[in-house]
């Protein structure tokens, strides 16, 4: 059995080494920044993102939601996970689309679109525009030297 003495040297070492961890962390990035960084680096994703917190700071009841919520969600998380599947669950099983007629989403989606589009910057939605023509054109470049050779059947 190892002495107690090289046990309280790794657990101290094993502390600080969490703590430079959590310390490490930028203060705007929470335990998803990760995530989220690596999603928008997608295409036209970054421009998303941007459009959905534009439209979210834009709502009347965005404070409220935002004061409401936050405090629950630091004291109690699981029940608000739990919260959202329910209601989640409950909007499944209730399925409102089906209310929604094809004609009155066809008509509404060119407003959705340029009420939405609206809030976007130029330069933001130009960046998405590049990086989805570089993301087109990158496998049409590959897709020539990835073909196999074709030989007459007879051979």
């Amino acid at each position: 059995m190892k002495p107690p003495s090289t046990a309280l040297a790794r657990l101290a070492v094993s502390r600080e080494i969490l703590g430079n961890s959590l310390r490490a962390r930028p203060a705007g990035e929470g335990s998803g920044g990760g995530y989220f960084s690596g999603l928008k680096s997608l295409p036209g994703a970054a421009l998303l993102f941007e459009l959905s917190k534009t439209w979210w700071r834009q709502q009347p009841l965005a404070a409220a939601v935002n004061a409401s919520l936050l405090p629950l969600a630091r004291r109690h998380p699981i029940a608000l996970v739990c919260g959202a599947a329910l209601l989640g669950g409950l909007l499944v099983w209730a399925r409102p689309w089906r209310l929604v007629k094809p004609a009155l989403l066809a008509g509404l989606a060119q407003q959705l679109l340029s009420k939405a589009l609206s809030g976007a910057s130029l330069e933001s939605c130009l960046a998405a525009f590049g990086a989805m023509t570089q993301a087109s054109a990158a496998p049409a470049q590959a897709a020539p030297a990835a073909a196999p050779e074709r030989r007459p059947h007879n051979q």
